[in-house]
């Protein structure tokens, strides 16, 4: 099953081969932010068990810009390389995600935080193998016409 974190490694891995310039930071910084950088998080968004051996996952990367000054121009050139880098599916682990949309929005009081989203939809098997003991022996008797 693919787990959140190696969502967030892949993505983050996707994202430097195309800024390979550009610092990546987590939610675990909070100071000293060479700019510009990106700024990455994971939002899941739900879980659905299909059946009993498989889930339905989507979850959100959300990409933001870290910026000295809001610049519409880089802003819309980072998103264009995001769309390209991320396309329509993504390698995370063993596996081809399907990448649902890559959207943009402006957060922030101001409303001048540039900030992605990518947002993915896979399923995962999540049968458990049972340690079950094989046949070693098989006896077959027939029936005996009169």
């Amino acid at each position: 099953m693919i787990e959140l974190l190696e969502v967030k490694k892949s993505c983050n891995a996707a994202l430097k081969v195309a800024f390979p310039d550009f610092k990546i930071y987590g939610t675990d910084v909070r100071e000293g932010l060479k700019l510009p950088s990106f700024y990455t998080e994971i939002v899941p968004y739900t879980l659905n068990y299909e059946s009993l051996n498989l889930v339905r996952q989507t979850c959100g990367y959300k990409i933001t810009l870290l910026e000295k000054t809001p610049n519409e121009e880089l802003e819309l050139s980072v998103f264009e390389k995001i769309r390209k880098a991320f396309h329509l599916k993504v390698r995370i682990k063993d596996k081809l995600v399907t990448v649902e949309s890559v959207e943009f929005d402006y957060i922030g009081a101001e409303n001048n935080i540039f900030q992605i989203t990518v947002r993915f939809q896979w399923f995962d098997s999540i049968a458990v193998e049972k340690k079950e003991e094989t046949v070693k022996e098989l006896i077959v008797r027939g029936v005996e016409n009169e």
